[in-house]
């Protein structure tokens, strides 16, 4: 693997880690052994539809999420 795909491989994972902990703080997600990988998705994806595009497209190019956007979408989700 090229150093540039490690590098965009960490970096997706971060922000879904990020993006689960803050779920996981908000109660969205719960913290059960079973079926945790697709959990984690479905939460990231509907806390995704919440933010608006430009969050999303920020995320794209790798600028990240800022935590208001995600905080927003997980309060309206809560």
């Amino acid at each position: 693997m090229k150093k540039r795909e490690k590098k965009k491989k960490m970096m997706r994972q971060k922000k879904t880690k990020a993006v689960v902990k803050l779920a996981v703080k908000y109660k969205l997600l719960w913290k059960k052994k079973t079926n945790q990988k697709k959990k984690k998705t479905v939460v990231k994806n509907r806390v995704m539809k919440k933010v608006d595009k430009e969050g999303r497209r920020q995320m794209k190019e790798g600028n990240g999420l800022r935590e208001d956007e995600v905080m927003e979408a997980i309060e309206e989700e809560g």
